[in-house]
């Protein structure tokens, strides 16, 4: 099943900030941040409520970006009716980028260059039964 059109319209128009950065147009005059980052999340798995075990799974995503050895800046995520945790990383390539959004249940995940967002599907849920 590929992303829901009301997620994916969500995603579209979400509101990414870097401490006071606001990147939701990406990364164009933010040269520290080039040529490209991801932003990802491990909150509200599958759109679904913010819960207490958000802030468990956050903590196990930066974790997994350290051991990983990549990059990464503390952000916010505003979309589907909420702010959540979020982290910009630097320098992950796609196809890493796709695996952890996938493991952690997330619809997508943003890539941030210069020329702008761009909302990448993980694939989850997408398996027939």
């Amino acid at each position: 099943m590929p992303i829901p059109i009301d997620t994916l319209a969500a995603a579209q128009s979400a509101r990414i900030t870097v401490g006071e950065l606001d990147l939701s147009q990406g990364l164009a005059g933010h040269a520290q941040l080039l040529p490209r980052a991801v932003l990802l999340s491990a909150c509200r798995p599958l759109g679904g409520e913010a819960d207490g075990d958000d802030a468990a799974r956050h903590r196990a995503l930066m974790s997994s970006l350290r051991q990983a050895g990549l990059l990464f800046h503390p952000a916010k995520l505003e979309w589907l009716g909420g702010v959540q945790d979020a982290v910009l990383v630097q320098g992950c390539p796609r196809a890493k980028a796709v695996k952890l959004s996938y493991k952690r249940k997330q619809w997508c995940h943003w890539e941030l260059s210069a020329h702008g967002v761009s909302v990448v599907y993980s694939g989850v849920n997408s398996r027939q039964k």
